[in-house]
């Protein structure tokens, strides 16, 4: 028995404008060191104020996650010391997290690695409160390390999940489907590549049914493809391992997107001790289920954000699927391109009647860009869409009409019935005739070819006759006009 198990700490910057504990600016990519406090560089004597902002975005997050949220919370101390860390301790929630026990379910699925999408869940164990440190650049020219403090303080929610992943895949999608949920309750920008979401992959290979393997961690994967490829690499490493009997040893590594390899940063066989204690300046959190109108203090509501919450992805999804039968697959394809979604959404409230599934194919497939600079109205597209399924126009034409009516703000259709007919499919049997005609006159070479059994010759009789209808014949109809005409010859 050999079975991977997989469990992921996720790291999410709450989307605000100052640090957790201090008024400093939170955009860590400001100018070095020009957005740190008294209290970011841990000068004697400063204290810490908490961020009502940042409360308010774990408790959006737990209520998002169906976690349990704890109306009272403590902050503690954990203390190592790196030099990005000043004051030798971070102030975290170890003890008495804002909240736990939930779960998040999400769907497994990719084109090439999974094509039938199933549904998982996992159990989320924590939801905490702390602070981030800040970043190290190493001159290894110079053998000196600088520091840089501008992310000190900022604020983060660490969620913790239950190790019940079996793959990269399936670790991958939850990650996906984690960041949806924070983009659409606008907790965390969730921009990977800013640092905004970084994930530690908990990774070993459990052989019987009572113990787990000795696991590796994996830190700081900043991409959902490389939380994907980073496992994957690890789960045949440690396979590796023990087919050849080399003892797994329980470290932190590092992930090379150069190579696509990982390598250890530092052995974790000694548990380090963080001395975890109660941070001293910082009272209990205390939240409260209703309004208090005598509360002169500001204080967080449980009753006034959960009426504030958002409609999340994933009620649009589970309606789009039951309600209106567009296959999983299609929603999961559509998920992975935000601005399709949206103009998918929009499409529904404009013309709610509209072939739902036909619709949603044709999104996907459509070459044209539906972000910022899309001016289509949606009303349109949907209309054009129907013109398509019922045969009255062509593909061709489909497209001419997305791009011509693509970049007009605003521009509706024409009133009249005879303007719109310009768009439909030629099925004027003896002007197709004539044409066709026309076209074999000209092309004995082609007719020898054919008659010789170069059939896709065909293809380029059909090709003449769509350019001079403008795009607006039925290829089918002109195959069979041009298969018999060339059968009398």
């Amino acid at each position: 028995m050999s079975e991977p198990v997989i469990g992921l700490e996720v790291h999410a910057q709450i989307l605000c404008n100052t640090k957790l504990f201090s008024c400093a600016d939170s955009d860590f990519f400001k100018p070095l060191n020009s957005t740190v406090s008294f209290f970011d560089c841990a000068l004697p004597g400063t204290l810490p104020v908490l961020n009502r902002r940042c409360v308010e975005s774990a408790v959006k997050t737990a209520l998002a996650l169906n976690c349990e949220i704890n109306y009272v919370s403590r902050f503690d101390r954990k203390h190592y010391f790196y030099a990005d860390m000043p004051a030798g301790y971070q102030i975290t929630q170890q003890m008495h997290p804002i909240a736990s026990d939930g779960f998040i379910e999400f769907y497994v699925y990719d084109k090439k690695d999974c094509r039938i999408p199933y549904l998982k869940k996992t159990k989320i164990h924590r939801i905490q409160l702390e602070q981030d440190s800040g970043k190290s650049f190493h001159e290894l020219k110079n053998n000196r390390t600088l520091i840089d403090l501008n992310r000190a303080g900022c604020a983060l929610m660490e969620i913790v999940l239950e190790p019940n992943l079996s793959s990269g895949l399936e670790a991958a999608c939850l990650v996906s489907e984690l960041m949806s949920i924070l983009e659409d309750i606008q907790t965390c920008g969730c921009q990977m590549n800013r640092g905004q979401l970084r994930v530690d992959a908990n990774v070993s290979i459990k052989q019987s049914e009572k113990f787990l393997g000795i696991k590796t961690e994996i830190k700081n994967l900043n991409s959902v493809k490389f939380v994907k490829k980073a496992i994957e690499y690890e789960l045949g490493r440690h396979i590796e391992c023990l087919r050849s009997g080399i003892p797994i040893v329980n470290q932190t590594m590092t992930y090379d997107y150069k190579t696509g390899e990982t390598s250890p940063m530092r052995d974790k066989e000694v548990r380090q001790d963080y001395r975890y204690m109660p941070e001293p300046n910082l009272p209990p959190l205390r939240l409260y289920e209703k309004e208090i109108k005598d509360m002169k203090d500001p204080y967080v509501c449980l009753e006034k954000l959960r009426a504030d919450m958002p409609l999340l992805r994933r009620t649009k999804r589970n309606e789009w699927i039951c309600k209106r039968k567009i296959p999983m697959t299609t929603v999961l394809a559509l998920e992975k391109v935000p601005d399709k979604l949206r103009f998918l959404d929009l499409c529904f409230h404009s013309s709610p009647t509209v072939d739902s599934e036909y619709l949603a194919n044709q999104i996907m497939r459509a070459p044209m860009d539906f972000g910022q600079k899309n001016r289509m109205l949606p009303q349109n597209f949907s209309h054009f869409c129907d013109l398509l399924k019922n045969n009255l126009i062509t593909s061709a034409t489909f497209e001419q009409l997305l791009s011509s009516y693509n970049f007009a703000d605003g521009q509706t259709l024409p009133d009249q019935d005879e303007q719109k007919k310009a768009w439909y499919i030629i099925n004027d049997k003896d002007r197709l005739d004539a044409l066709c005609d026309q076209i074999l006159s000209s092309e004995a070479k082609a007719i020898s070819d054919y008659k010789n059994g170069v059939t896709k010759t065909m293809k380029r009789f059909v090709r003449l006759a769509q350019v001079s209808l403008n795009g607006r014949g039925c290829s089918i109809q002109l195959e069979d006009i041009f298969g018999r005409k060339l059968q009398e010859k």
